[in-house]
């Protein structure tokens, strides 16, 4: 599995081995190097990946997708005010509801 960083958010599984936990997996990097640490350089195929509650990754992503996550300085000494500056830097859009539609791809 190879996903660009921008996409990883968006490149979560359902993980099911344990159905009662509801949980989802993100890919980790290449995870070649590590078949020496774990003594399976004979693996044909092989898989890390990060474990979360179901969900957690579409709310990141849209987070992201807001700017929420961006190392900017937002300017805002409160949370509408950020959001707000975000809104505006993120394509000017008219309102907060069409803002937080698109960004969460609705």
């Amino acid at each position: 599995i190879k996903v660009d960083g921008k996409d990883l958010l968006a490149s979560s599984i359902p993980f099911s081995f344990w159905p009662s936990l509801h949980l989802e997996c993100l890919p980790n990097r290449d995870c070649i190097p590590y078949g020496d640490r774990y003594g399976i350089q004979n693996a044909r195929n092989m898989f890390r990946g990060t474990l979360r509650y179901y969900g957690f990754s579409s709310l990141l992503n849209v987070f992201k997708n807001m700017g929420l996550l961006d190392d900017i300085e937002s300017g805002g000494n409160s949370w509408d005010k950020a959001l707000y500056k975000l809104q505006k830097m993120k394509g000017g859009f008219n309102d907060m509801n069409s803002f937080l539609l698109t960004c969460s791809g609705g």
